[in-house]
């Protein structure tokens, strides 16, 4: 019987494994057509990140505004804040993060997605405004903790806590309590027993004082909006619009979102 809960567990074991590598790898989805005509009108070009280059993509001339998506995200999803920052005389910059669009990898995480914003950042050597995507966000609040400098931040659906993208891949795969718990412990054994400390976005916040704006929508069934309520709470500098009917990923291209933003990067700049 003992021989029987020990073949059981090492296949739980090995199962997780497995999971936990999926959940690593992130989907990749063609760009729709409005994302395109985007593509067409930007200048493409590559950034040398440690054992890739990553995929980038500019619009315009001025002072930069950095785009950074989401988890299975592209540069180009976040387009529709192109032309009115591009009008309003900035350099918009987007790229595909590693593992992402049109960046090789197959599987990457977000403290990876914040040394890849690190690498832009540096690479560009002046950053004015950053306007970020889900777990974008949590990866931009990684990178501004360190060497990142930016003058504006926007935040859209943002993930403060990384211990919520656990729950709910668990919930969408359908997986059990013991494979969820078992996915934590791996997660600690690749980043590190505090990995949930050192990735929670209100903790880090509490710190700054750069001027944020953070939208999030009342229906989004991805990332909770209370999570950005969090967020906000602890940044002192920050305000929280909440939205009502745009989801998680309608937000990046809805006007008035639109709109607000590219006038909260605009604010005071003569």
């Amino acid at each position: 019987m003992k021989q029987i809960e020990n073949n059981s567990k090492s296949r739980d074991l090995i199962n997780s494994r497995q999971v936990f590598e999926k959940f690593l790898t992130p989907p990749r989805k063609s760009a729709p057509e409005a994302e395109q005509k985007f593509l067409e009108q930007a200048t493409i070009f590559s950034i040398p990140a440690n054992s890739v280059n990553l995929n980038a993509y500019c619009w315009g001339e001025g002072a930069t505004v950095l785009l950074v998506h989401g988890w299975g995200g592209r540069g180009t999803q976040l387009g529709y804040f192109v032309k009115p920052l591009v009008e309003s005389g900035y350099r918009v910059l987007a790229f595909d993060a590693p593992a992402h669009g049109r960046t090789p990898g197959n599987q990457t995480s977000g403290f990876e997605l914040a040394v890849a914003i690190e690498t832009v950042a540096k690479n560009e050597g002046s950053i004015h405004g950053i306007i970020a995507h889900s777990l974008g966000a949590t990866s931009t609040t990684l990178a501004l903790s360190k060497s990142v400098v930016a003058s504006k931040v926007v935040f859209l659906g943002a993930l403060c806590w990384l211990s919520s993208a656990i729950t709910g891949f668990s919930r969408l795969a359908r997986l059990s309590k013991e494979t969820e718990e078992e996915l934590r412990n791996l997660m600690e054994n690749k980043f590190g027993e505090d990995v949930w400390q050192r990735s929670s976005v209100d903790r880090i916040a509490a710190k700054f004082n750069i001027p944020a704006l953070l939208f999030h929508d009342r229906s989004d069934r991805e990332v909770s909006y209370q999570e950005s309520m969090a967020i906000a709470r602890s940044w002192s500098n920050a305000q929280l619009i909440v939205t009502s009917g745009l989801g998680h990923k309608r937000i990046l291209r809805d006007d008035r979102v639109v709109r607000q933003t590219v006038n909260f990067i605009t604010e005071g700049v003569k």
